[in-house]
């Protein structure tokens, strides 16, 4: 009796209880935070956004606490009892997992009041970091590109346009989640843009608004640094005069560029020119075993060495020797001497008007030296045919299989220029002649050679051609073609199918018949930039600026060659050779007629200038 009378009182004293509170007529959440005193994972307190009219509740978590179950703290009006996915919290006890997208139901005890909230969970990477930075073309008239950092580091570089250096341009800067960004200590909006004076470096700070982390970057503004000469050094013999026709060629063994040339000794006096080779070191000129190595005092000439090497690296030259009935020769440099590679050649009469061309079989190292035929004269067959020498354990020769049948008149074969390109061999030929001259493109192929393709056939202008490839094995020529009698000299894509030649830029310049049109050019295998080096051609033979060297590249940004650049007041006085190495380093050479002295130029980037 005494338990149900207390029993009867407990349930009168709630009634009482609940008919003595007011309704506050409210429901809802007040605030909802997860705070780090109750939330070992976390590193900073979490306030969440109640917003009432979109009945959300965003909270930003971090990425490590984001699958864990937490402690939330929260207030509502009076009365209320707060429940996710069906478990009652009570603030600042009960953990539960806050999931994007949850519900939060909020009742009213002492009315029928309700409401609901849906959780808004968004992952912080607690990460203060830039994400991008950019001049935007559309932005800023004087770039003709977007312009941007190669990426993101502490301290960057961007290059633009000269025109565009130390000046005022516009910045777009994007950054992480939850991130601010001030430039130059000014707020800007994530992907908004801002004005920057580019005279000085642009300090760019990000800062994680929920972490409190930061970090700090710098952006200098450099101009896209042109290409430039630079002379290392000349050079000729001691004790020698009449130097003549250096030809260069990089070393594949050490980068290092080596010259052949010819020279006659003073005291004793030479009749005839002889061959030496020397390499820059570095520093200096060196010699490459003996100078003069071809022979001394009456031997016959050496006639237009041709600097090369073979598939092993090892230093070559081919001329036309004068000791065996001017046919052709080849040496090469072994164990600190020159030997000649056979002892001689077919011993078939050449001309020494041009140069031999020669190069090495890469699949077996065996040499082919191109030569124009001289024979006995205009009514013997080989009389300015494309003559072949080649050495397989001995000399044979043979006549270019379809190259054009010549005569004294038409079609005479000139000079070559040859590149390897993994284990294929091609050569460029120019011909000179009404009908059957033009260039040919010929193909090394199974120890055999092909005609590929015949280009801009008719009389063509032979003093100077040139052929090189770029680092994905492209060829390229660089001739000058006939155009109604004046002749453009200009760089042409070859097609390795067929041989056709297309024409990749603007002329480099326009020559005469009459003048002697000296240039190459070169690509480089590291960033793929062609450089070309030629001689000046001026209208008026007594312009002081007539012969000089001229220097341009192909500009990425135009497609089309920079503005010439006088390169010195030194007069081109034979070819010039352009070669890079397979690191990237440059070099230019040719022979200067005032001084009578051999130039060694170096092509590489301009000095570099950056706000400081």
């Amino acid at each position: 009796m005494k338990a149900f009378i207390k029993t009867l009182l407990a349930a009168a004293v709630v009634l009482c209880l609940s008919a003595c509170q007011k309704p506050d007529s409210q429901v809802g959440i007040l605030s909802f935070s997860v705070d780090k005193a109750l939330n070992s994972v976390l590193g900073y307190d979490v306030k969440g956004i109640v917003d009432e009219t979109s009945k959300t509740i965003t909270l930003t978590i971090p990425s490590t606490a984001i699958d864990a179950s937490l402690i939330p703290t929260f207030t509502t009006t009076e009365y209320d009892e707060v429940s996710i996915s069906g478990t009652v919290l009570s603030s600042g006890v009960t953990a539960v997992k806050l999931s994007n997208g949850a519900k939060v139901s909020v009742d009213d005890n002492v009315s029928d009041l309700s409401t609901s909230y849906t959780l808004v969970v968004l992952n912080n990477d607690e990460m203060a970091e830039l994400l991008s930075m950019e001049f935007k073309a559309v932005d800023n008239e004087l770039l003709s590109k977007d312009v941007a950092a190669e990426k993101i580091e502490k301290e960057m570089i961007v290059r633009v346009p000269e025109k565009a250096f130390m000046q005022e341009l516009v910045m777009t800067v994007s950054a992480g989640l939850n991130d601010g960004i001030k430039v130059n200590g000014e707020a800007v909006e994530s992907g908004s843009s801002i004005k920057v004076d580019c005279s000085f470096p642009i300090d760019i700070i990000v800062t994680d608004e929920i972490a409190k982390t930061s970090a700090s970057y710098v952006v200098k503004v450099g101009k896209i640094l042109s290409l430039k000469m630079t002379k290392l050094a000349d050079y000729a013999e001691d004790g020698c005069s009449n130097t003549d026709y250096p030809t260069m060629a990089v070393s594949p063994s050490d980068g290092l560029p080596y010259i052949a040339y010819s020279r006659k000794r003073i005291d004793p006096k030479d009749s005839y020119a002889q061959v030496s080779v020397v390499k820059w070191n570095g520093s200096s000129f060196e010699p490459v075993g003996p100078l003069g190595f071809t022979g001394s005092g009456s031997d016959k000439a050496a006639n237009k060495p041709v600097m090369t090497f073979d598939k092993n690296g090892t230093p070559c030259v081919a001329f036309i020797d004068g000791k065996n009935n001017t046919s052709a020769a080849l040496m090469k440099f072994d164990s600190g001497t020159w030997s000649y590679v056979g002892e001689t050649a077919t011993g078939i009469k050449l001309s020494s008007s041009y140069e031999a061309g020669i190069v090495f079989d890469p699949t077996n190292n065996t040499p082919y030296i191109f030569a124009q035929g001289a024979g006995s004269g205009k009514t013997d067959p080989i009389y300015r045919t494309m003559h072949v020498d080649f050495y397989s354990g001995n000399w044979n020769s043979m006549t270019m299989p379809d190259a054009p049948v010549v005569n004294s008149t038409d079609g005479v074969f000139m000079r070559t220029r040859s590149v390897i390109i993994g284990e294929e061999a091609y050569t460029l030929a120019v011909f000179n002649g009404n009908s059957n001259g033009g260039y040919y493109i010929f193909k090394l192929e199974n120890g055999g050679w092909k005609l590929l393709g015949r280009n801009f056939l008719g009389k063509q202008h032979y003093t100077s051609i040139s052929l090189g490839k770029d680092a994905e094995g492209k060829l390229y020529a660089m001739a000058a073609v006939n155009n109604e009698g004046t002749y453009e000299v200009k760089l042409y894509s070859v097609d390795k199918s067929n041989g056709t030649m297309s024409d990749m830029a603007s002329s480099i310049c326009s020559i005469s018949d009459r003048t002697y049109a000296y240039q190459d050019f070169s690509i480089s295998p590291v960033d793929g930039k062609i450089v070309t080096v030629y001689k000046n051609v001026e209208t008026d033979s007594t312009s002081p600026e007539n012969n000089t060297p001229r220097f341009r590249f192909i500009d990425p940004e135009t497609g089309d060659w920079t503005s010439a650049v006088k390169v010195s007041d030194e007069i081109v006085n034979s070819q010039i050779y352009v070669r890079h190495s397979t690191d990237g380093k440059c070099y230019a050479c040719f022979l200067d007629k005032t001084s009578g002295r051999i130039v060694l130029y170096s092509i590489g980037l301009e000095d570099d200038i950056l706000p400081e």
